[in-house]
This record gives structure tokens, C-alpha cells and sequence, in this order.
């Protein structure tokens, strides 16, 4: 969704929905230290319903 929002709004409007996918990034970086997984993670879920994590 965020990324979408940098199709749409304003530039103006940019560097705030920039610190938003930041935010969401931290989280990331720290929890999945394993770099396959910390891939899969940064994947945008379009649905809103989770990624696709190997089973």
C-alpha cells in the first residue's frame, strides 16, 4: 500500500510516507537475521494477508 502511495500523492507528500516504509523496516532488519527469510519479509503483501514463507 505504501509503496502505491509514492505512485499517487504529491512529492511533496513523499518524505513522509518514505519514514513510514522506514519505520516498517526496522522490525525487519532485526528480526530476520537470516538473509532468505529477511527477503521474503520485505515483500509487499498486496492482499494484507502475509507472505508466502517456506514451509
Amino acid at each position: 500500500m505504501l509503496d502505491g502511495l509514492l505512485d499517487t500523492l504529491p512529492p511533496s507528500q513523499h518524505a513522509s510516507v518514505r519514514w513510514e516504509i522506514g519505520l516498517l523496516q526496522e522490525p525487519i532488519d532485526r528480526e530476520f537475521t537470516d538473509p532468505a527469510l529477511r527477503a521474503i519479509a520485505q515483500q509487499p503483501d498486496h492482499q494484507g494477508i502475509g507472505g508466502n514463507y517456506p514451509s
